[in-house]
C-alpha cells in the first residue's frame, strides 16, 4: 500500500532547508508527502509526491488560538490521522527559544496519536534550561527513529536507543564536478539586522567591516569575488548590497553575486562550485563546499556550524565573535576536507529508518 507522511519543516526559500526537500521527495518517489501550513506559493506542485496544503487567513487564526489555548494544531493533527506517519526534518528545529514550551507540547500532543515519528537531519539546541533537555529526553524516546547531524546533539541523549549520529543530510547531494575557476572566491553572506539572527545582530558592525575588508584584499591579490546569498528572505542580499556598497573598488576585478531564488537548486550548486575557495558564513555554505571538493574557510556564527567543525576535523576557521583577526592568508590556507565519499555514503544513512519503515 502507497505510503504518505506528515512533513514538518522550515520553509522559507532557503537553499539548505530547500535541498531537504529536494533529497527526501526523489529519494520517496512513491511516498506521498504532506506539507501543512504558511507554505509559500512557489513550493506548490513543485515536486509530483509532495502535496502542499495552504492555511487560509481565517483557519490560520483559528490553528494560532487553539495552539495557544489547548496546545493542538487541529487541523495538523486531524491530517496526521490520515497519514502513516511524521517526519521533522531540518536542521535547527530543536532550539530553546520564547515558543519552545508551546511547541513542544504541541509535539507531545502529536506524538500522542500513536503514529511513528522520524526526526532526520536535526540538531539539538541551544537549550538554556534541564528542563528543555529532559522534556526532549521524553520526546525523542518515544520517536521510531532520530538521527542527528552532530554528534554533540546525539551525545546528550546517548541513552535512547533510537537516537544516532550522521553527517549532513545535504551531503547525499551528487559531488559536483564543474570546472574550478582558480582564483575565484565565493563568500557566502548572512545579515545579522535580519531577526533570525536577532541574538547575535550586535555583531554586524564587525561582520560587514571584516568582509569589506577580506573582500577589498582579495581583489587587490588578483582573486575574483563571487558573493552568495543563500536566503534573501532572510536578508541575505541586502547585506551583501551594503558590503558592495562599501568597496574600495568594487570594479577592481570581476566581482559579482549570485542570490538563490525560484528553487533553483540545482542551478545555484553548479555556480558555487566553480569557486576555489569558500568564505562560509551560511552553514549549508561550509557543507556545500566540503561536498564539493572546495578549500572551505568556515565563519561560526551558532553552535551547530561549532559542532559539525568539531566532528569533521576541521582546524582552520574563525568565530564571528573574533573575526576582527581574521586575515587573507589565513583564509587562503584553507585545505580541501578529507574523506567526502565517506561522508556522503554516512549520510545517506540519516535516511536509515525511514527507509526501513517505507520498505
Amino acid at each position: 500500500m502507497k505510503k504518505s507522511m506528515l512533513l514538518q519543516m522550515y520553509l522559507n526559500e532557503n537553499f539548505g532547508d530547500d535541498m531537504f526537500l529536494d533529497l527526501i521527495a526523489k529519494r520517496f518517489p512513491k511516498v506521498e508527502f504532506e506539507l501543512i501550513g504558511n507554505i509559500p506559493q512557489v513550493y506548490v506542485n513543485k515536486y509530483h509526491n509532495v502535496k502542499v496544503y495552504r492555511l487560509n487567513p481565517l483557519r490560520a487564526k483559528l490553528d494560532k488560538l487553539f495552539r495557544y489555548v489547548f496546545h493542538k494544531n487541529i487541523y495538523l493533527d486531524l491530517r496526521q490521522s490520515k497519514n502513516h506517519g511524521v517526519v521533522i526534518l531540518g536542521g535547527s528545529v530543536f532550539m530553546d527559544k520564547p515558543l519552545a514550551k508551546r511547541i513542544y507540547k504541541t509535539r507531545m500532543n502529536s506524538i500522542k496519536c500513536g503514529k511513528p515519528f522520524f526526526v532526520i537531519g536535526a540538531n539539538f539546541g541551544p537549550a538554556f534550561s534541564q528542563l528543555f533537555v529532559d522534556n526532549y529526553h521524553e520526546f525523542f524516546a518515544r520517536c521510531h527513529d532520530v538521527c542527528f547531524r552532530d554528534s554533540i546533539s546525539a551525545d546528550c541523549f546517548a541513552d535512547i536507543e533510537s537516537v544516532r549520529y550522521q553527517p549532513d543530510v545535504v551531503f547525499n547531494m551528487v559531488k559536483r564536478d564543474e570546472e574550478i575557476l582558480r582564483g575565484q572566491v565565493g563568500i557566502s553572506i548572512i545579515d545579522l539586522e535580519d531577526g533570525s539572527h536577532k541574538t547575535i545582530g550586535n555583531l554586524k558592525s564587525s561582520y560587514e567591516k571584516k568582509m569589506v575588508e577580506l573582500i577589498d584584499d582579495i581583489l587587490r591579490g588578483g582573486y575574483c569575488v563571487r558573493l552568495y546569498s543563500f536566503c534573501n528572505k532572510q536578508g541575505d542580499l541586502r547585506a551583501i548590497n551594503r558590503i558592495m556598497g562599501r568597496l574600495s573598488n568594487p570594479n577592481h576585478v570581476n566581482l559579482s553575486s549570485y542570490y538563490y531564488h525560484d528553487l533553483k537548486l540545482n542551478e545555484f550548486d553548479i555556480d558555487f562550485a566553480r569557486n576555489e575557495y569558500i568564505i562560509a558564513t551560511r552553514f549549508h555554505s561550509m557543507i556545500l563546499g566540503i561536498k564539493n571538493g572546495q578549500k572551505v574557510f568556515p565563519i561560526i556564527y551558532d553552535d551547530k556550524t561549532r559542532s559539525v567543525i568539531k566532528d569533521l576535523n576541521i582546524k582552520n576557521y574563525c568565530d564571528l565573535k573574533t573575526i576582527d583577526s581574521v586575515t587573507v592568508s589565513q583564509v587562503l590556507e584553507a585545505n580541501v576536507v578529507k574523506g567526502i565519499e565517506r561522508l556522503s555514503k554516512e549520510a545517506q544513512l540519516q535516511f536509515k529508518g525511514l527507509d526501513k519503515y517505507i520498505s
